[in-house]
């Protein structure tokens, strides 16, 4: 017997028609500076539609990538639904790389347009150099040359446009319904060795991906939010955010370019914003600028990408009245994983063990599987005790990497995605993440996770940053560094921190030697960078 369902598409068009049609009259707020620019849905959902004519009328090819390079603006947004709503490819590239890198992605992609923002042409001018596949270049503030920019006339195969002067005069296309699993976003990994690998999403996924946070048991984004998408573009995504609010009916509220502490925590405060995500160091910066003020509209600060400390989680309880919601996910996963939201009969239980609950990586959301496996490949047991590496699978996890032979060794014979974190899962199927599989420490033949340290270090009161490595050791083989930042006006001496340590933690993984550092370099998209930290202290060689 077949199906008499009809086969409607899943694609990024319904969600944007379905905004356009339901929540026309709902905003997308975009901060600049102290100032803010809105604009209605619909009036948004037809300037995209005025800009599938003008990706036509560049002569983007069916298929093609459209690539970004800017902050999380309602401009942003537009070409980030044009390109995929016109059966072309979104590619949101990340402003903090370097030329080279920024380079190798745009050949691998082979972007044919860019839009970015001007501030940021500094860094994407020398990357245009070797982008033989770029034929536009569109700037989101306009097209006149400017006082200081940097070598665009120089790029004379790419001709220079100015966004709204493109869109204003354009007229309005129809937009492309495709099948649902041709490419609608590419993003790459942020990973430390080799270059980045790209993960294409299909417009199935994104469609499944996003409404998994309209789920209880997620975020369960709805129609009475304002989702503030701190998460930029580039990264996997936006976690989703920007389609789920759209979808939803959510007012949206873009951040702009600045993301420091204070603006986040106006934008909170004055938006009246009830849902929010970002990695850990964002809610660090921001969490000192909420105290005192009305920030009663937060439902749901979500935050991945690390691990969080319980200090930073139940600061925001005692400040805002809800705890940081941990959740764990990659590029390669769409963002969503498992999420850390507690059960009803975990609700009854004690503040200490609640919190020690919202510390792990959670159950996986609907739809995504997980297991651990061993080195062999042996499935372990749902124990809370065995430890293996993170295996996931799902319809919005991928199978492979575009035009990348690397990939092979990232899954498994029968298909699961091998994530390289070490994890256990207990019985009522919540993850706990151990380390990155290439962050753990072998002493002496036992092994020391990284993350567990660094999360006692954390609970110290005078430290606000802690990333741990391991260096080598005469006896050992490997001992744990830890590199520590000192909150402001705070003091402490490593004997002081190891006696701290004492009370947390087994002797053995106590670190023999404690660093106090200003800062702790970190990756492009704001984790720590272990990988500089090691080769910092390559030369280090412990007792």
């Amino acid at each position: 017997m077949r199906t008499t369902m009809s086969e409607q598409s899943l694609s990024v068009v319904t969600i944007l028609e379905r905004a356009e049609r339901h929540h026309g009259h709902k905003v997308v707020t975009t901060a600049v500076g102290q100032a803010r620019e809105r604009i209605s849905y619909s009036d948004w959902a037809g300037r995209v539609r005025r800009l599938v004519s003008v990706l036509d009328g560049l002569g983007v090819s069916a298929g093609g990538r459209v690539a970004t390079f800017g902050s999380n603006s309602a401009r942003h947004l537009e070409v980030y639904y044009a390109a995929p709503c016109s059966g072309r490819v979104i590619h949101a590239l990340n402003p903090r790389l370097e030329a080279d890198e920024l380079s190798y992605l745009l050949n691998h992609s082979s972007d044919e347009v860019v839009f970015a923002d001007r501030a940021l042409l500094p860094r994407l001018v020398p990357a245009l150099a070797t982008a033989s596949s770029v034929k536009h270049l569109v700037l989101f503030d306009g097209a006149e040359p400017r006082p200081g920019d940097p070598g665009i006339g120089d790029l004379g195969w790419i001709d220079v446009h100015g966004y709204d002067s493109l869109v204003d005069t354009a007229s309005a296309s129809e937009l492309s319904v495709v099948d649902e699993r041709n490419a609608a976003a590419v993003c790459y990994t942020s990973g430390t060795t080799g270059n980045p690998k790209a993960v294409v999403y299909s417009h199935r996924s994104i469609f499944l991906q996003q409404m998994s946070l309209m789920a209880r048991d997620s975020i369960g984004i709805g129609e009475d939010d304002v989702v503030l998408a701190v998460v930029p573009m580039f990264h996997a995504n936006t976690w989703g955010l920007v389609h789920a609010s759209l979808a939803t009916g959510a007012a949206l509220v873009l951040p702009g370019a600045d993301l420091s502490g204070p603006a986040l925590a106006d934008l909170i405060v004055q938006e009246r914003v009830s849902v929010t995500a970002g990695v850990p160091t964002i809610w660090t910066a921001v969490l000192p600028n909420l105290s005192g003020r009305d920030a009663s509209s937060l439902r749901v600060v979500m935050t991945g990408g690390a691990p969080v400390p319980t200090a930073l989680s139940e600061g925001y309880r005692r400040a805002t009245g809800i705890p940081l919601t941990n959740a764990w996910g990659m590029t390669e996963t769409s963002a969503s994983g498992p999420v850390s939201t507690l059960r009803r009969e975990e609700r009854t239980r004690s503040e200490e063990e609640q919190a020690r609950l919202r510390t792990s990586a959670g159950r996986t959301m609907f739809g995504i599987d997980a297991r651990i496996a061993d080195d062999a490949g042996t499935v372990l047991p749902w124990d809370g005790e065995s430890t293996g590496e993170l295996q996931c699978r799902g319809p919005w996890v991928t199978a492979g990497y575009y035009n990348d032979p690397r990939g092979r060794d990232g899954f498994t014979a029968d298909g699961w995605l091998r994530t390289g974190d070490v994890a256990t899962i207990d019985p009522d199927g919540r993850i706990w993440l151990v380390d990155r599989a290439k962050d753990m420490i072998k002493s002496g033949g036992e092994w020391i996770g990284s993350a567990e340290i660094e999360n006692a270090l954390l609970t110290h009161p005078h430290i606000s940053e802690a990333a741990v490595i391991g260096v080598a050791s005469a006896k050992w083989s490997e001992r744990p560094l830890a590199c520590v930042v000192l909150k402001r006006r705070a003091s402490a001496d490593a004997d002081e921190l190891r006696s701290f340590l004492g009370a947390l933690l087994p002797k053995w993984k106590i670190p023999d030697r404690i660093v106090f550092v200003g800062e702790i370099p970190r990756t492009n998209v704001g984790k720590y960078s272990k990988r500089e930290l090691r080769e910092m202290f390559a030369g280090v060689v412990l007792p």
